[in-house]
């Protein structure tokens, strides 16, 4: 070990709270780090007297030999240019590092852990303690070593300087999991326990990796600034966004217990009660709930939210289409393997199938291939857009989980179910972008969702896209569908469900012109100066502002009335309703 062990922690924290906790879980380790340290009569050598590199043809392989007896590294060569190679004698050899194997004399080399130990200890403690504990657990192991530290004249390389260096800096700069991967490694997450479930069912969905509906999933983002937002063409959502919407609206406490409904826990009570620690169902939330009962939970998922998820994701007409044309990207790749393309074929196979865009280290070639051959190939309507922003996904989301929740309350309707009607009705509406529902600078959508071309993040505007969204349902088309689909599925009960729905979306289009009211009133009175108005009106403003305060409030409220009127009618010609239906006078 590199440094001092802390046993407290060992014991308590890894041993008691991971390893120990609950049988059926993934048991998860990040890699140790291992150095390589050569010794010469029993003291760390600072140098390697001789390092020799050789070409060994009867293997193919390149072997880089340290002190002649300490130890080895064996590369095997490919023909193919990966990034990596290796220069003897003047000729230039290829490698896969993923293929080295690596060779050491026990007698002359010490392995030291100098980032891991506490992890490293754990698993030795527990191997004498209760060994069937570790028999699915796996530690990734990275050794690392010092390839230049050859004794040679004018050569300042040190085995020593360059690992005590190593440690400090993996010591000082280490990072805590973020982006994307903090969403899906959570033990103790319903929301994470559900983007794992959906991503394992699209991995699944084919089993060629470049087909699988995994591929318009971003999952493996690493910075938190680039977790919530679509980053790929042929993305259709990320593990974050979806992660991100079920804690605010699906398994929050603060959405009146929707998770009770939507997980059917009342199904369920006597199996999540089998542990004496155990929590209520009813209390169960987002990260509520005890190691016993989490295996009942996830199944929950797996048969409820998942489906649903996936047809909240993959049935929209936006999100099949760029399914379709990344598909269709896809197939032209295999007609250019078929032509004996290799670029094509290095890309499908090093880079698409194992989930990842090209980075600086693949070959020029290949980034090509994908800046010019692959990505022109996926085409996106430039009016769909607003469809893959988080806002919108997470009002998607949102609606879905209000209405699913509700409906399988009242109605014994399947999470599922509710996301087909959803997105049956979204269709024929609000996922149409020529009906321009969401355009940025109109009098309805500027200031509460929009201002100027900036997107609001506040949490004021997030409930008014939900809102907004849930009242496109009740546009004629929408409206007409949510009644054919429920006497298609739910005829017995279809008038009270429909009833429901409607004064569902009708309350949401009250809440959202009564809060749209808010902010143009507020704008009016605070930015009246700034606003288009004659110049004739601003000087009346201006001085009923320093000589008769009640004037002016009556004024600022005559505009911003005026203003609130024409959203209301400009909205209610978007929602082909009638504008005398929509009361729109407010004090």
């Amino acid at each position: 070990m590199q440094r001092d062990v802390d046993y407290e922690r060992v014991d308590e924290k890894i041993i008691k709270e991971y390893l120990e906790k609950g049988t059926d879980r993934v048991l998860f380790f990040p890699p140790i780090i291992v150095s390589v340290v050569s010794l010469e009569n029993d003291q760390v050598k600072d140098a390697y007297d001789v390092i020799e590199r050789r070409f060994d043809s009867e293997n193919d392989n390149l072997t880089i030999v340290f002190d002649k007896d300490k130890f080895c590294v064996e590369l095997p060569t490919t023909e193919a240019d990966l990034g990596y190679s290796l220069n003897i004698d003047g000729d230039t050899y290829h490698y896969n590092p993923a293929w080295a194997t690596f060779k050491y004399n026990g007698r002359k080399i010490k392995l030291i852990v100098i980032d891991g130990q506490h992890r490293f200890e754990a698993l030795m403690r527990l191997n004498e303690k209760n060994k069937e504990l570790l028999q699915f657990v796996e530690l990734p192991v990275c050794i690392v070593f010092t390839p230049a530290a050859e004794s040679a004249a004018g050569n300042s390389e040190s085995i020593v300087k360059d690992l005590r260096e190593m440690f400090v800096t993996i010591n000082t700069t280490a990072k805590e999991v973020s982006g994307h991967f903090i969403d899906l490694l959570k033990d103790k997450s319903l929301a994470s326990m559900a983007v794992r479930s959906l991503a394992n069912l699209w991995k699944q969905s084919n089993p060629d990796p470049c087909h699988s509906k995994l591929q318009q999933l971003e999952w493996n983002e690493r910075r938190d600034n680039r977790a919530n937002t679509v980053q790929r063409k042929y993305s259709i959502t990320t593990v974050s966004i979806i992660a991100e919407a079920l804690r605010a609206y699906a398994f929050s406490d603060a959405e009146k217990g929707f998770q009770y409904q939507l997980l059917n826990l009342a199904e369920i009570e006597t199996e999540l009660a089998t542990d004496e620690n155990a929590i209520s169902a009813i209390s169960i939330e987002e990260s509520e709930f005890h190691a016993s009962q989490e295996p009942v939970l996830r199944r929950q998922i797996d048969h409820l939210i998942t489906p649903a998820l996936d047809v909240l994701f993959t049935k929209p007409r936006p999100y099949k289409e760029i399914r379709e044309s990344f598909l269709k990207a896809v197939s032209r790749i295999d007609e250019q393997i078929q032509e004996g393309k290799n670029d094509a074929a290095t890309f499908k196979e090093d880079v698409l199938s194992r989930f990842r865009r090209c980075t600086g280290k693949d070959q020029a070639s290949i980034r090509n291939f994908q800046e010019k051959e692959f990505d022109p190939l996926v085409t996106q309507n430039e009016e769909d857009r607003v469809y893959f922003l988080n806002v919108f996904q997470q009002a998607l989301v949102g609606v879905w989980a209000s209405i699913a929740a509700n409906l399988a309350k009242d109605f014994g309707i399947p999470p599922e179910k509710s996301a087909e009607l959803v997105v049956e009705a979204l269709n024929k509406f609000a996922f149409k972008p020529e009906k321009r529902l969401f355009d940025k600078n109109l009098p309805y959508t500027n200031f509460l969702i929009y201002s100027g071309n900036r997107v609001l993040l506040a949490q004021y505007a997030k409930k008014a896209w939900r809102d907004l969204l849930t009242a496109s349902l009740l546009q004629p088309d929408s409206n007409n569908r949510i009644k054919s689909w429920l006497k298609e599925n739910y005829e017995s009960n279809s008038d009270e469900v429909y009833s429901f729905l409607y004064k569902l979306a009708d309350e949401a289009l009250e809440r959202y012109l009564s809060e749209l009211h808010k902010k143009i009133c507020d704008v009016v009175e605070k930015d009246w100066a700034n606003r288009p108005y004659q110049r004739g009106l601003k000087d009346k403003l201006e001085l009923y502002s320093k000589e008769d305060p009640e004037k002016f409030i009556a004024e600022i409220e005559a505009l911003a009335n005026a203003e609130y009127k024409e959203a209301v009618e400009k909205l209610s010609n978007r929602l082909d309703l009638n504008p005398a239906e929509i009361r729109w006078e407010r004090v």
